[in-house]
């Protein structure tokens, strides 16, 4: 179990705002500690990393030029990230790209999380008040979208009350 002396320690793989949201408000749990921050492209977000002292990685090589072009600091590629520790990786991309793409063949011995509208990879689409309770033991899971979420908070609430069928994958 996870505590302020043994954090979950994380990798997040793209940004935009659900990337710059995990960045951001992560820091205010001390349970958590993000070791990394994995990006294909320059931007202004990118800056957030440096700026709350989240170690930059580039995607691939060219990728690695393009930041450090830009302004941004990455302290190495994805082949930097494969030496440092962490339990989870959470890809913040809409496509999931680099769950698709990337994360199956850089490191399958961690629990990935991925968010949105793929579906299709997954073990289970996750809403915390519906169906956390199943998730220990999986590797790949989607936090589902926010109309998912709360679609799911009133089905849940109905299985409760008038004892509905139920689906395991929420």
């Amino acid at each position: 179990m996870a505590d302020i002396i043994n954090p979950v320690r994380f990798v997040v793989f793209g940004d935009g705002e659900v990337g710059y949201r995990i960045t951001r408000y992560s820091r205010e749990i001390p349970y958590l500690k993000q070791v990394g921050y994995v990006e294909m492209e320059p931007s202004i977000l990118r800056d957030v990393a440096n700026e709350l002292m989240v170690p930059l990685y580039a995607a691939t090589r060219d990728s690695y030029d393009k930041l450090h072009k830009a302004g941004n600091k990455p302290v190495g590629t994805l082949d930097d990230l494969s030496g440092v520790n962490f339990d989870v990786a959470i890809d913040a991309t809409e496509p999931q790209v680099y769950f698709s793409e990337k994360v199956p063949n850089f490191r399958l011995d961690v629990p990935i999380i991925g968010q949105g509208s793929l579906t299709e990879g997954f073990d289970i689409s996750v809403s915390s008040l519906v169906n956390l309770h199943l998730v220990p033991g999986l590797k790949r899971i989607r936090k589902v979208s926010c109309n998912t979420t709360a679609a799911s908070r009133v089905i849940g609430r109905l299985q409760e009350a008038y004892g509905l069928g139920t689906n395991a994958d929420g």
